[in-house]
């Protein structure tokens, strides 16, 4: 073997096995929710209301009255992934809530699965990060939850989820 081979050959031999590794698996990791203040709108008056945790995934929000608005930002990150699906689920007979979905969502979301009334947002292959705007209001005294569920494209990592428990007067 020629001088210039012996040097080249370990080298070579690095390419190869650095190049027919099955690299996908370095790619996945489990999706990241954050989320603004919550904005609690009691007529004129607007407060931040703050979010304790009870436990891993569970927060309680400050009491509010029955009728008063709660806003608030919802950021989704599929990280390495691209996000799959943003599920938020609440009692639709205790609570009324909207989202801020403009036309120009429609770039973003898969038309055939997407029920922005219900909460159900699936998106398109493309796309890792998301901020959608939030708002509800609680109809009568009680305690509500609001659940959001978001899942990204990995095969390694599970979802994540997010319980927030609302007392209402």
């Amino acid at each position: 073997m020629p001088h210039i081979m012996k040097k080249l050959f370990p080298f070579l031999i690095l390419v190869i096995l650095f190049s027919s590794c099955k690299m996908q698996d370095d790619a996945q990791s489990t999706p990241e929710l954050a989320f603004s203040f919550f904005e609690h709108k009691h007529g004129a008056k607007v407060d931040t209301i703050l979010a304790y945790p009870l436990r891993a995934g569970v927060y309680s929000l400050d009491t509010i009255y029955a009728l008063d608005t709660m806003a608030f930002l919802i950021g989704a990150n599929g990280r390495y992934n691209a996000l799959d699906s943003l599920i938020i689920r609440w009692d639709t007979t205790s609570i009324k809530a909207t989202f801020a979905v403009g036309q120009d969502w429609n770039n973003f979301l898969d038309p055939a699965k997407t029920d922005v009334a219900k909460g159900r947002f699936y998106f398109c292959p493309y796309v890792q990060r998301v901020v959608l705007p939030m708002l509800y209001v609680p109809q009568c005294a009680g305690t509500d939850t609001v659940v959001i569920h978001l899942a990204n494209c990995s095969t390694a990592f599970g979802p994540v989820e997010y319980t927030f428990i609302q007392p209402v007067r």
